[in-house]
């Protein structure tokens, strides 16, 4: 994927496009964020990481996980800041993580990967005990 590729409407480089482009899968960050202050928080596929980095404005810290390495050099370049961070990862893999997450948030995903089972086990093998998941997926 080029620039050209991941600066459209797909890849937003704001929150305010974010939010026009994209406003049912926005407004799941916005309510996410509602759960996420002041917790370590795991956004499994991330995407292009305007999720992540809105997250990241009421959050202690987000990780943000895709498979697309392209996608992760997008958020790096467009979301970093002092609280987000973002990894290529397939998330059928354990997730390693020095410090568990108190929130796993992960949307429109599950319809997508080989082994949702697998996946959903590794996202509970990184919450703290009585974390949460926020999770969604289409109709």
């Amino acid at each position: 994927m080029d620039e050209n590729v991941l600066g459209t409407n797909i890849c937003p480089k704001d929150f305010d496009t974010a939010r026009r482009m994209h406003g049912r899968h926005f407004a799941r960050y916005m309510l996410a964020a509602g759960h996420a202050r002041g917790l370590r928080v795991l956004d499994a596929a991330c995407g292009s990481g305007f999720g992540t980095a809105y997250i990241a404005t009421a959050a202690e810290s987000v990780l943000g996980l895709d498979l697309d390495k392209n996608l992760i050099d997008w958020s790096r370049k467009y979301f970093m800041g002092p609280n987000v961070r973002f990894e290529p990862h397939d998330l059928h893999e354990p997730i390693n993580t020095s410090t568990p997450f108190d929130l796993v948030i992960s949307f429109e995903t599950l319809e997508h990967v080989r082994d949702p089972d697998q996946c959903l086990a590794n996202f509970v093998d990184v919450l703290i005990e009585r974390g949460t998941a926020i999770i969604s997926v289409p109709n």
